[in-house]
C-alpha cells in the first residue's frame, strides 16, 4: 500500500475514534471518556499482542483510578486498538491517575491514555507532566518525529519491546 493512502486511511481512522468518544460523552451522565490506545511508531499500529496489552492496562487504570465505566467501546481500525470508557467522577483525577499509569513504569510509555470533557482533552502539560520523551534519546518525541531523528525500524523496535514488557508486569 502506498504512504497517501496508508495516511488517509490513518487520518479517517482518528476520525471513526473521534465519533465514539462523542457518542460516549453524549451518553446521559457522562462527565469524561478515557481512551486507552497504543503509542506505537509507524505503520502498522495493530500488533502482535495488542490486545492482551490494552485490556491489561485498562484494568490496571481501573484498578488505581477506582471508578466502573458505565459503557465501552473497543475499536480496531488503521489506527490500532483503543479501548474508551465512559465514567461519572472527576476527570482531574483520572488524568492524573492516568499520568502516574503511563510515567509510573517503563512499560507505560508505551500506552497513551486520553481523558476527554465536553470542553476538550485534558493536556498532561496542564498538569505539570513534561513533554513525552523519545523512545530513543533524552529528546522531546514530537521534536524527534518531526527532524526524523532515528529510524523508524529502531523506534517501532523499541515500542514493541515496551509493549512485551507491559504484557509480563501486569
Amino acid at each position: 500500500m502506498n504512504a497517501g493512502k496508508d495516511i488517509a486511511r490513518l487520518l479517517n481512522a482518528r476520525e471513526e475514534r473521534a465519533y465514539f468518544q462523542g457518542f460516549l460523552m453524549s451518553c446521559s451522565g457522562t462527565d469524561f471518556v478515557v481512551q486507552v490506545s497504543l503509542n506505537i511508531p509507524g505503520l502498522p499500529k495493530s500488533v502482535s499482542g495488542d490486545s492482551k496489552a490494552i485490556f491489561s492496562a485498562c484494568r490496571f487504570l481501573l484498578g488505581r483510578l477506582g471508578y466502573v465505566p458505565s459503557a465501552s467501546v473497543q475499536l480496531r481500525n488503521h489506527a490500532g486498538l483503543a479501548c474508551l470508557m465512559s465514567f461519572r467522577g472527576d476527570a482531574i483525577r483520572a488524568k492524573k491517575t492516568a499520568i502516574s499509569v503511563e510515567e509510573g513504569a517503563d512499560w507505560g510509555r508505551v500506552f497513551d491514555i486520553d481523558v476527554l470533557t465536553a470542553g476538550g482533552v485534558l493536556s498532561g502539560n496542564d498538569f505539570g507532566r513534561a513533554q513525552r520523551k523519545c523512545f530513543l534519546c533524552a529528546e522531546s518525541a514530537k521534536v524527534c518525529a518531526r527532524a526524523g531523528t532515528h529510524d523508524m525500524d529502531k523506534l517501532r523496535e523499541k515500542a514493541l519491546r515496551l509493549l512485551v514488557l507491559a504484557r509480563l508486569r501486569q
